[in-house]
């Protein structure tokens, strides 16, 4: 709490993805569009109990998390346990401010059915995505590994392994060594 906030920083942290964006709405967006579609089938008005309800989940549930990069059934778990808590805190509040009343059970019943469902489904799509977008060629990128000593020889040794001369002069330098790969086959690595 009194720390010190006056340090420079040397390292400023890099800007947050597109993906973790779409991944920040997607969860809060989802539940919110799910319940006014199922308001919508059921033929309710939108009135000012619904857009309350609606503030309320998205402000609970922004920001969404990332979980495209997650396990299909770790995201599931943690998706159906995000879920629960937030049905919970909801209940709490609707028997706390005796609001159940201005909402259609039936509707609120399909809502938290749906919700998790679409969820799941949306996340596994981003997931594909995502797996197709980085296995594209233009999508890979070169990595530098910049070592000192027998250390730096072994964190970039696998890439090299497939050098030629430049190897072994690189791999025999026990001062400083750079290693220049890229995520293709081993002869576009260049070693110095």
């Amino acid at each position: 709490m009194f720390e010190d906030r006056n340090y420079k920083r040397t390292f400023y942290s890099a800007p947050q993805s597109v993906e973790s964006l779409i991944a920040a709405l997607l969860e809060p967006g989802l539940t919110v569009l799910c319940y006014l579609a199922v308001n919508a089938a059921f033929g309710e008005p939108v009135l000012r109990s619904t857009l309350t309800l609606c503030l309320l989940v998205f402000a609970l549930t922004f920001p969404g998390r990332n979980r495209f990069g997650e396990h299909p059934a770790s995201a599931f778990v943690d998706v159906i346990g995000s879920w629960v808590m937030l049905l919970l805190i909801l209940a709490l509040c609707a028997y706390a401010t005796t609001s159940f009343g201005y909402f259609n059970n039936d509707v609120l019943l399909w809502w938290a059915g749906l919700t998790p469902l679409l969820q799941i489904a949306a996340i596994e799509i981003g997931r594909r995505i995502r797996r197709w977008h980085n296995a594209r060629p233009e999508a890979r990128r070169p990595a530098v590994i910049v070592g000192a000593g027998s250390l730096g020889a072994k964190v970039a040794g696998p890439c090299a392994t497939a050098l030629t001369p430049a190897r072994s002069a690189w791999a025999s330098s026990t001062t400083a060594s750079t290693t220049v790969c890229t995520a293709r086959p081993p002869t576009s690595c260049w070693a110095r």
